[in-house]
């Protein structure tokens, strides 16, 4: 998935995915291109993310 669909799936702005991205903090992705561009998400890896940021009471 691009990361404008990551976005909307994960329902972040596209700005707050990037950046948890620069941090190293978000989900698993893939760069297509050695510029940076072209970064891509597997649908299994959000899901494995957003299991993962669960919170116990």
């Amino acid at each position: 998935m691009t990361s404008p669909e990551s976005a909307r799936y994960l329902k972040l702005s596209e700005r707050t995915l990037a950046a948890m991205r620069a941090r190293g903090d978000g989900p698993e992705f893939t760069r297509l291109h050695r510029d940076g561009r072209g970064v891509r998400y597997r649908l299994a890896d959000l899901d494995r993310w957003v299991a993962g940021r669960g919170v116990t009471a």
